[in-house]
């Protein structure tokens, strides 16, 4: 059986709350208020107290100014699981385009490498990338535990004003299924202890397929106490786009769609994200058109993430902010660590006792490619030509 690992969320004092504020803003980029595809109310993460997981064996008390929090998570040892490709120097016989690392933190992508052999040049329809290509690298965070894509970053418990660090939790594998030749998944579960007992349980899936540039991510949530919960959550999307180039191409890069079905892209560049410094910088806005995804590029790739719908809605209503963030992890102008990515902010979300909800991110890594783009049906579903090539 499977060892479970129970992590303690600890309070910190005020000014170690003010700190670790600074350096969410300054190494994770911050959230603020959303466009007009919800009405929910704007709730700063100042109202909420921060808890960072802690170490339930150290004998030691609370230090000064720690008070008794009752919040617990089980997860287990840290640990790296791969999907896709075995060898991403060489171009996969059973189909995979690209190899991901899973890192247990956060339940996240570490990397994703796109194999050689995987993408087809098209000045020349016989030639091939020869190389493997790291799309997306983690960025260097604080306390050890990187930022990385897909990872659950804070889960916040409304009526306790609590913010629980689910990207400092070590998540249990739960299962791995590399069974079919043409597809492969794999899962990783938490479950949130409240004063004792269990409050909420999350299983996160990842999927991908061959001859496919996606990564299906699905997140379930379950109410397993007898209690109304009351909460929402954020998710890094893509993180870490590598430069290519002596020119630095990359961006931000979000798509809208207004109420005559007009797609507005909106750009955000290295000299705009470099001098993000108040909540509103970061913002990606677009009046109050429906947002659809978002996602980093540079010269010649892109990584988006697209929130799928609930129900018969034709546009995802249940995220309520999106954020850029510009990552600096030495703080040194062009030192060659800058890299960028984004975040999603959910809507409140209501669970009554035993209600479970599941939420669904499609995640794409692809190259900016016209022929990719006027082949694939999901793309021009998403409109990935007239956003990528419209200016």
């Amino acid at each position: 059986m499977k060892k479970k690992f129970e992590y303690k969320f600890s309070a910190a004092p005020a000014l170690t709350i003010l700190f670790s504020l600074c350096i969410a803003f300054l190494t994770y980029g911050l959230f603020t208020p959303g466009s007009g595809n919800t009405s929910q109310p704007f709730i700063p993460l100042q109202s909420f107290t921060v808890k960072t997981v802690g170490d339930p064996n150290k004998s030691e008390g609370l230090k000064p100014g720690e008070e008794k929090i009752p919040f617990w998570a089980v997860g287990d040892e840290p640990n790296v699981f791969y999907l896709g490709a075995p060898d991403p120097n060489k171009e996969d016989p059973n189909g995979f385009l690209f190899q991901l690392k899973f890192n247990s933190y956060g339940a996240a992508i570490e990397k994703l490498t796109i194999c050689s052999g995987a993408i087809k040049i098209s000045s020349d329809p016989n030639a091939k990338n020869t190389k493997p290509i790291d799309v997306l690298k983690p960025v260097k965070g604080t306390e050890d535990i990187n930022v990385m894509t897909l990872a659950n970053t804070f889960l916040l418990i409304m009526p306790q004003k609590t913010q629980l660090a689910l990207d400092q939790l070590s998540w249990m594998q739960i299962g791995i299924d590399k069974s079919d030749a043409k597809k492969q998944s794999i899962s990783f579960g938490s479950q949130i202890i409240y004063e004792g007992f269990p409050a909420l349980r999350l299983v996160k899936t990842f999927s991908i397929s061959v001859k496919s540039y996606l990564v299906d991510c699905r997140l379930t949530i379950e109410n397993v106490s007898d209690n109304k919960q009351l909460f929402f959550f954020i998710l890094n999307g893509p993180i870490g786009i590598t430069r290519l180039g002596m020119i630095d191409e990359r961006k931000v890069i979000s798509a809208f769609i207004d109420s005559q079905k007009n797609i507005k892209p909106v750009f955000l560049d290295m000299d705009k994200l470099s001098k993000i410094k108040t909540f509103n910088d970061s913002l990606i806005n677009s009046g109050n058109d429906t947002f659809l995804w978002s996602g980093i590029v540079n010269k010649s790739f892109a990584s988006v993430i697209v929130p799928l719908p609930e129900g018969s809605d034709a546009f995802c209503r249940w995220i309520a902010y999106r954020l850029a963030g510009y990552y600096n992890p030495d703080a040194k102008p062009e030192s060659g660590d800058e890299t960028i990515g984004v975040r999603l902010r959910t809507a409140p979300i209501v669970l009554n006792p035993k209600e479970k909800k599941t939420y669904g991110f499609e995640l794409y890594a692809f190259p900016k490619d016209k022929q990719l783009f006027e082949k694939d049906k999901r793309f021009k579903e998403l409109f990935f030509d007239k956003a990528f090539f419209s200016n």
